[in-house]
């Protein structure tokens, strides 16, 4: 849908702390709230005060949950909107922080519901990665604990296709976590922690 939303007058010179619109929703697990903000913007001029309003146009689906500002400042009163049909609102209708709340968790949970399913490795793409990496850990080599890992995050838009799955293990996912790149070195170029400890009760008994 097709929404709009006027600030109130704002100074054309403060580059700051301006007047925003984003969408947001809550993450079920961590209960944070995620924003995404409406860069399409743009100012009037009101002849009658000589100050600027802006002017937010943007599409939303409908059952989002829109956070607004419409002075510029930190401690400026925020407003909440519910995506609806409602061309005479301008498909949005006014609600209140603690309905608003509410709407992003359950809209959460929702998405969280839909990414699931979507995110669930086929098992056509998982055997043939099996075999492609000889069902090995492509950074360490191990085959115990083998898990699979999308290489492009799914969260940033990772495919579940097999050119963008691998195999790891256990450790090294979680070394790699949702980055690109595992942060740490191979682990082939460092003894093994079991070999570490042994090596260090060696020297304890040495003479």
């Amino acid at each position: 849908m097709e929404c709009y939303l006027v600030s109130k007058k704002v100074n054309p010179n403060s580059d700051k702390k301006l007047p925003y619109v984003s969408l947001i929703y809550k993450e079920p697990e961590t209960n944070q709230t995620h924003y995404f903000f409406i860069n399409d913007q743009s100012r009037i001029w009101d002849r009658k005060h000589r100050r600027y309003s802006i002017l937010f146009s943007f599409f939303a689906p409908v059952g989002f949950v829109v956070e607004f500002r419409d002075k510029p400042g930190y401690y400026s009163k925020k407003k909440y909107f519910l995506v609806v049909d409602n061309p005479k609102n301008f498909n949005l209708l006014h609600i209140s922080q603690f309905y608003a709340i509410i709407l992003a968790k359950k809209l959460g949970r929702k998405m969280a519901k839909n990414n699931r399913n979507f995110r669930r490795i086929p098992a056509d793409v998982r055997l043939q990665v099996f075999y492609r990496d000889n069902g090995c850990c492509v950074n360490c080599g191990s085959n115990l604990s083998i898990e699979y890992d999308h290489i492009i995050p799914f969260s940033l838009g990772g495919s579940n296709s097999v050119e963008n799955v691998q195999v790891l293990c256990k450790r090294c996912n979680r070394l790699k976590s949702n980055n690109i790149v595992i942060p740490y070195p191979n682990r082939k170029s460092f003894p093994d922690v079991e070999f570490r400890r042994k090596k260090n009760k060696r020297k304890k008994f040495a003479y």
